[in-house]
């Protein structure tokens, strides 16, 4: 059984409040703990905020341009241990549908 886990905007440090300039993943996208999923911009500085761990992405709770707060969940992942096994097996279901599609 796959686990749901939401990830929470990270400690911004001194700033309260900062920016959504881009979001990087899409609903349904398969990712990697290391791949940015979003990036916010203060004042000062732009920060790319990483996924933590591997899964799919089943929701998005924000939007380019809203002020977040630390602690605001932003995106909910169904964690799975092989990201790169999951998007093998999403590959192979396209194929097989574009075949369906021409016969």
């Amino acid at each position: 059984m796959s686990e749901l886990i939401t990830i929470n905007i990270p400690d911004l440090g001194d700033v309260e409040e900062v920016e959504v300039i881009e979001i990087c993943v899409e609903v349904g996208q398969v990712i990697d703990s290391e791949d940015s999923i979003m990036i916010l911009e203060t004042d000062k500085a732009a920060m790319e905020i990483p996924a933590s761990v591997n899964g799919i992405v089943k929701s998005i709770n924000i939007a380019v341009g809203d002020m977040v707060k630390q602690g605001m969940p932003f995106v909910e992942i169904e964690v799975v241990k092989d990201a790169t096994a999951v998007t093998q097996k999403m590959r192979l279901k396209v194929l097989a549908a574009q075949d369906k599609k021409q016969l």
